[in-house]
């Protein structure tokens, strides 16, 4: 069982991993089946709280990475010339 302590600054701890998580890495913790307690300055359970958190981002970061993929790149080939008002003849 891994036991994520919140502080007040809301930055997450692994006691197990002794180091700082990112709501990522809870889901990377669900993923592979890890079980995860999440417990606040006040020492209450705030695990589902924080993982809805978590699916929220990551549904959000899909949609952006769809939008972003979705849109054309235009290819702008300078052909040396400034539009009249810019610099140009």
């Amino acid at each position: 069982m891994r036991t994520i302590k919140m502080y007040k600054n809301r930055k997450m701890y692994d006691k197990v991993a002794k180091s700082y998580v990112t709501l990522l890495d809870l889901l990377l913790y669900r993923e592979r089946s890890v079980p995860v307690t999440i417990i606040d300055h006040n020492n209450n359970d705030v695990t589902e709280l924080y993982m809805h958190r978590a699916e929220a981002l990551q549904k959000e970061r899909e949609i952006l990475k769809r939008l972003v993929s979705s849109q054309p790149v235009a290819t702008v080939k300078p052909n040396g010339l400034l539009p009249t008002g810019l610099g140009g003849n």
